[in-house]
């Protein structure tokens, strides 16, 4: 049996995230993988030439400082990696580009990593 008080400071729940999709037909989708620090994007409109990809931040002013792009016009979902370094959270975004319009992007979120 294990003594009270044996494991210090909080436990964090890791948990993935729902899938989220950018604002137009939810032709794109996103979710991050906190438990691999991975981004799993989704291109759910094939043959359309635009990409999927997503943009993310260490910063809450949601500056994209990074991104991490799905082939154009390629099914199924595939996985990207992040290197956290030691980050307490990621704020990020799905978009859908598009070729001769500006892109459509979900709303920023913020989750742990």
């Amino acid at each position: 049996m294990a003594a009270a008080g044996m494991f210090a400071g909080p436990s964090l729940a890791v948990a993935d995230t729902p899938w989220v999709y950018e604002s137009s037909k939810r032709q794109c989708a996103a979710r991050w993988l906190s438990s691999q620090n991975q981004f799993r994007i989704d291109d759910r409109d094939l043959n359309d030439d635009d990409y999927c990809y997503v943009d993310f931040s260490w910063v809450a002013s949601h500056e994209p400082e990074m991104r991490r792009s799905h082939p154009q016009d390629v099914p199924g979902a595939r996985d990207y990696s992040v290197s956290v370094g030691g980050r307490d959270v990621i704020h990020w975004q799905v978009c859908k580009e598009r070729q001769d319009d500006p892109d459509i992007c979900s709303d920023w979120r913020t989750d742990r990593t």
